[in-house]
């Protein structure tokens, strides 16, 4: 899992400049607010990154989910 994380974070990186990760709000057992991390990909930009793409496709971008 470790070396999937730090080449998604590489890839990212290189592609572009900013924060690597975005904090996700999901609810969790009993209704509780749970803050989920995940590699930003910049779906919502109206140019999406080609890295960017790949990595929502492979579903890497959900990798720190497991971390937490």
């Amino acid at each position: 899992m470790a070396p999937a994380m730090a080449l998604t974070a590489l890839a990212l990186r290189c592609e572009s400049s900013g924060p690597l990760l975005r904090r996700r709000s999901r609810l969790g057992r009993h209704r509780r607010p749970l803050a989920l991390l995940a590699f930003r990909t910049d779906r919502d930009v109206t140019h999406a990154a080609p890295v960017g793409a790949a990595v929502r496709r492979l579903g890497l971008d959900r990798l720190p989910y497991l971390a937490h």
